[in-house]
């Protein structure tokens, strides 16, 4: 398992010659992926461990909203969910 500076856990994946990168933080959750072509995608995370927004391939941002029992109860795009 490698580790970066922050002591976040990475994972490195090679298939077919292309390299990708996977970090995760303290608890696993996936919070960043930088593909084959050096793209990057972004993954938040609320203190519940609830995914609160992810960035898009297109780098706008989704955001995903909870009810008090930890159900999703909405989902879209940053600034346009009421």
């Amino acid at each position: 398992q490698i580790r970066n500076k922050n002591q976040k856990s990475l994972t490195v994946s090679k298939i077919f010659g292309i390299t990708e990168l996977f970090e995760y933080d303290s608890f696993g959750n996936l919070i960043k992926k930088v593909d084959g072509n050096g793209e990057v995608l972004l993954n938040r995370f609320s203190k519940a461990g609830l995914l609160s927004s992810m960035q898009s391939e297109y780098g706008g941002w989704y955001e995903y909203y909870y009810g008090t029992d930890g159900n999703l109860i909405a989902a879209g795009e940053q600034g346009k969910i009421r």
